[in-house]
């Protein structure tokens, strides 16, 4: 149990309990504090408490992580998806140009892929 006062530095006072009979304990704690330090606010509370605090951030750390992750999949997919369409697009192309009479050397000539096809 750590009993906190509340005054202009902050102080703490640390004391290691057995867990018989905390409410006892503490009771007594509390009643000790205001013989002595008189009318000055107690904070009391437990080091687990707060190291489970610490622990709970490293929680949603790892769940920032899992969504990092899964936003990066559905990149990929989107980018997959536009190639796929892109590809689709440009055989459909070529091939409609053919149709009209355009050689496979002039239809497919190596060309960077954000150029258009040229026009016959």
């Amino acid at each position: 149990m750590v009993l906190f006062l509340r005054t202009s530095r902050p102080r703490y006072l640390v004391l290691k309990l057995r867990a018989d009979d905390l409410n006892a304990v503490r009771s007594a704690v509390e009643h000790r504090w205001r013989e002595v330090v008189g009318d000055f606010p107690i904070d009391p509370f437990f080091l687990e408490d707060q190291y489970a605090t610490l622990y709970q951030s490293d929680e949603i750390g790892a769940m920032v992580g899992f969504f990092a992750l899964l936003a990066i999949g559905v990149a990929c997919m989107g980018l997959y998806g536009l190639a796929s369409f892109i590809t689709v697009q440009r055989t459909r192309e070529i091939a409609i140009r053919k149709v009209f009479g355009m050689t496979v050397q002039k239809a497919c000539p190596p060309e960077t892929p954000t150029q258009p096809l040229r026009p016959w």
